[in-house]
């Protein structure tokens, strides 16, 4: 929620850095929530484009597709909107 706080705030920087530890405290899990862990790197790469850094911002939604794909049952509609993201990278 601070990662939201803070790029609805436009402080991009601060934003990143929650998003990031958030991540971080994900992986560490045994079995960590692949939902939240996608959508923790999508609010990754949103931040990173405002930030122009179009080449990171993609690899995050790229990394973002692959923790959905690794859920059970149907993301599309969720896969397709990161799509949309790289798409207006």
């Amino acid at each position: 929620k601070l990662a939201v706080a803070g790029y609805k705030m436009s402080n991009y920087d601060l934003a990143l850095k929650y998003a990031e530890d958030a991540v971080k405290q994900l992986r560490k899990r045994a079995n960590p929530d692949q939902k939240a862990l996608s959508q923790y790197l999508i609010q990754m790469g949103k931040i990173l484009q405002k930030q122009n850094k179009t080449d990171q911002a993609i690899q995050k939604y790229q990394e973002a597709i692959e923790a959905y794909q690794s859920l059970s049952g149907n993301h599309a509609e969720a896969v397709a909107a990161i799509y949309f993201n790289i798409g207006n990278a």
